[in-house]
């Protein structure tokens, strides 16, 4: 038994010394590693301005949709959407993340567009089932506010290029970027899932700071015993 925890131990730290290479080269899919780290001003002035909303309404799938659920679910009152607005002090959050049309019409019918701010979130602005709710909510708002639509969408997506991106600067909505080298699964740390969190009064600066916190008790550690992502990744959990 002890041999093979001193064996794990070794192919685990080779694996975190490859992530580490792999964040300081910048190599795409290892931009998460240093998500903890960030500023997120952006978000915050974001947040700052959709919180005079009614509903927020995020619309994406797996991690752009997955991670918004799980901060919902761990760190705010579990029938947020049930509060009174003075208590919750933001939105209502609904999360558009499945094409079945009943629950795309539900959410519809549960909020007053002129008072509804919508958030897309993909990456290369082609994500199938992300676009198909987007052009479906974007025909609706547009039938019921015309050219005010446009304030009401804030665009998440890549910086420079994509479908997305396109839209935002064609339409002059409001955007805010996944950093290069963050992919869905790994996003919640980013403007994916912290914007909606900040909506919903989660201290994002103290969750970014819990993270940075863990990064560097997982980075400082070699003992499996003692390093929750080895034991996790040992356990294939």
């Amino acid at each position: 038994m002890e041999q093979r925890v001193t064996g794990l131990e070794g192919l685990l730290k080779k694996a975190q010394a490859n992530l580490e290479m792999g964040a300081k080269a910048k190599r795409d899919g290892f931009g998460w590693i240093g998500l903890p780290e960030e500023e997120p001003v952006k978000v915050m002035e974001a947040a700052a301005r959709l919180k005079k909303y009614d509903a927020l309404v995020q619309i994406g799938i797996g991690g752009s949709a997955l991670g918004n659920l799980m901060l919902q679910n761990a760190l705010v009152h579990p029938y947020y959407n049930e509060l009174t607005r003075e208590e919750r002090g933001g939105p209502r959050f609904y999360v558009a993340d499945n094409v079945d049309p009943d629950g795309t019409s539900a959410i519809w019918e549960m909020i007053d567009p002129a008072r509804t701010a919508f958030v897309v979130v993909s990456k290369s602005g082609t994500t199938a089932e992300t676009m198909a709710n987007f052009l479906l909510f974007w025909n609706w708002l547009r039938l019921e506010l015309k050219d005010a639509a446009a304030d009401h969408v804030t665009v998440v997506t890549d910086p420079e290029r994509g479908v997305l991106r396109a839209f935002a600067e064609e339409r002059g909505c409001s955007s805010l970027v996944i950093p290069p080298g963050v992919g869905g699964r790994y996003s919640v740390l980013s403007s994916v899932g912290l914007l909606s969190a900040a909506c919903q009064g989660i201290d994002v600066e103290a969750l970014l700071s819990g993270a940075s916190l863990m990064r560097k008790r997982i980075l400082a550690s070699e003992n499996l015993e003692k390093n929750p992502a080895w034991l996790l990744a040992a356990l294939g959990v």
